[in-house]
């Protein structure tokens, strides 16, 4: 599979993820937890696929303009916070099935970094907007007339 199909395709099922992970969140725990894991996965298989352009401009920080580097430095950020999204997820997995009444705040330090990730999320897409949209732009092709041949022709 092209690397491009697949970006898009990953990134699809981010979108699809996610949102069934925010509708479910104060409803169908296990749904909810099902889905925040394969957002998870997909958002490690995300970082796998732009880590040539990450280590890229990490080397090259200093001398990049700055919308490159406010990518960068958005992206270290988004990561950030939905890692601490996850792991606190996980504990409050934890406390809900075992009732360890040390992990009840974690539930909403989860509940805060979803949130914000949900909106930095928002403004990482917005500024890939330009790139987003060359994806999914379609060419124009010229569609060339069909030739006959003697073997159609009968």
């Amino acid at each position: 599979m092209r690397s491009k199909t697949a970006k898009i395709i990953v990134d699809s099922l981010m979108l699809v993820t996610l949102v069934i992970t925010l509708v479910t969140m104060r409803g169908d725990m296990l749904v909810h937890t099902i889905f925040g894991a394969l957002f998870t996965l997909l958002m490690f298989i995300h970082v796998i696929q732009t880590l040539k352009w990450t280590t890229g401009v990490a080397k090259k920080f200093k001398k990049l303009k700055f919308n490159i580097r406010s990518k960068f430095i958005m992206n270290k950020i988004l990561i950030t916070i939905w890692l601490i999204c996850i792991i606190t997820g996980i504990l409050a997995g934890v406390h809900t099935l075992t009732g360890i009444d040390a992990l009840f705040a974690v539930r909403r330090v989860h509940g805060i970094t979803g949130a914000v990730a949900c909106a930095v999320t928002v403004i990482h897409v917005f500024q890939h907007r330009k790139r987003l949209i060359t994806l999914f732009k379609s060419k124009k092709r010229k569609i060339q007339p069909a030739q006959i041949t003697p073997r159609d022709a009968s």
